[in-house]
């Protein structure tokens, strides 16, 4: 390898090349003097070069991840987060059948919603049901 271009005069001129291969992977080099002779050349690294069906497989793992996260953005728009002030009542009686069934009062209430429905007179009826 000789002739090498040298932009500057008195100066060195260092030529690296790369193609195809991963980050942190090979790289060539060559190092010129004044008159464009090479005084050093060689090979760093020695990455994998990347083929097409390692970059569909990337490409189609960043797509199935960007998917599930909007799925995740649209879910947490959809959801619903209520600050709720009882009466001490009916927070005690709240209390105490959290406390027996093993769940938190936020979990009642959220099985009792799930199960509410509301009938043709606007009245709102929750079957008996076991939390679970």
């Amino acid at each position: 390898m000789t002739g090498l271009p040298n932009p500057g005069s008195g100066g060195l001129s260092v030529l690296l090349l790369g193609d195809g291969f991963e980050p942190g992977g090979a790289v060539a080099g060559a190092v010129a003097d004044d008159h464009g002779d090479v005084g050093h050349e060689g090979v760093a690294g020695g990455a994998v070069p990347v083929g097409a069906g390692t970059r569909r497989g990337q490409r189609e793992g960043a797509l199935a991840r960007r998917a599930a996260w909007q799925m995740e953005r649209q879910d947490a728009r959809a959801e619903l987060r209520a600050q709720v002030w009882l009466s001490a009542d009916v927070s005690r009686r709240l209390r105490t059948i959290a406390a027996r069934t093993g769940f938190e009062p936020e979990q009642v209430l959220a099985q009792l919603a799930d199960r509410v429905r509301m009938d043709d007179d606007g009245s709102l009826t929750v079957d008996a049901f076991t939390p679970r």
